[in-house]
Parts: structure tokens; sequence; C-alpha cells
């Protein structure tokens, strides 16, 4: 009898959690301050599972930039050129989402991945040939809060911000984002 009840228990639960299971796919417009201070608007594409009435789980990929300056001396005329640099990232955050009626919060990890850079000074007469970052994989944590409106049938609106520091480097990541999410098969 002890074990009917066990297995009655889990057939509840698992019934409850199908119950309640929604999907979404995504796309989103991102505006970031990069811890240099400047402004950067991405785009981002997402993955969402609601597997209960008030928790799952966000998946991201996101184009980030960043920039930083870097002084270079000639040591034959001692003449120094800074350069400004734009880094460019591929970063993805994988996220649990708490729900709610007023906010839904959440929180995860972030990995970015360094895939190339640019030369943003129009002034030195100097050109930069090669930028580097080491390590190329850097990880961070997220933490967002954000509003899922109804807009359409199966579409949604999700404006948020986040704030995103680095773990073990001086990046870090604040802004607002605004989803357009669309639920598959209910």
């Amino acid at each position: 009898m002890k074990q009917l009840k066990i297995i009655f228990l889990f057939a509840f639960m698992a019934i409850n959690l199908i119950a309640q299971r929604q999907e979404f796919i995504g796309i989103g417009a991102v505006s970031e301050l990069y811890h240099g201070g400047m402004l950067y608007d991405n785009i981002s594409l997402l993955y969402e599972n609601q597997l209960h009435k008030h928790h799952g789980f966000a998946m991201e990929l996101n184009r980030r930039n960043g920039n930083t300056n870097m002084t270079m001396t000639d040591n034959s005329s001692l003449h120094s050129y800074t350069f400004r640099i734009q880094e460019n990232y591929l970063s993805l955050p994988v996220m649990y989402k708490f729900y709610s009626k007023i906010v839904d919060i959440s929180t995860g990890f972030n990995v970015d991945y360094y895939v190339g850079w640019k030369d943003l000074s129009s002034s030195n007469s100097v050109e930069l040939t090669s930028h580097s970052i080491t390590p190329r994989l850097t990880f961070g944590w997220n933490f967002k809060i954000s509003k899922t409106i109804p807009l359409y049938n199966r579409f949604y609106l999700e404006p948020s911000v986040f704030y995103n520091p680095a773990l073990y480097a001086i990046n870090s990541y604040y802004g607002v984002s605004l989803k357009l999410k669309y639920e598959l098969k209910k």
C-alpha cells in the first residue's frame, strides 16, 4: 500500500510538471554598458523552458562588445600612441528563472568567448596589427529582473534589466533588453 501511495505521488507530481510546461524561443535587442563606460547595442537569441508555475530555465546567445584603451611607445622616437580597441565576444548565459505575477527573477552563470577586435582609433599615424586576450574564455554570473507581457496569441514581450559581473576579470556589464518571445506548442 505504501508503494502505491509513493507511485501515485510521483505520477501526480509529473502530471503537474507537464501541465505547467511552456517553451519559448525569442529574439531581442540589448543595450549594455561595458566597464569602460561605452554603451553598445546588440542582439540576443533566447530559449526558455518554464517547467513549473514558478520555476524554469533560460539560455541566451548574445553578441557582446567591449572597449579598452592600449598605449604603446615607439622606442626609436619615444612617441606614445594610444589605441582605442573594440573587443568582440560571444556570450552564453544559462540561468534559473523564478516566475511570479509581479516580476521574474533570473540568475545563473555566463560564459564569454573572445572572438576578435577592431581598432577604433582614427588619429594615429601608426597602425595596430594585432591584439589578443588571455584567457579567451571568461566566466561570470548573471542577475536579471524581467516582466513577461502577453501581446497576441502566443507572442510575448519581455523587458528586463540585468547585471553581469565577471568572476576572474575586470569585465562587468549592466543594461536593459527587450525581447520578443514566441511560445512553442501549447
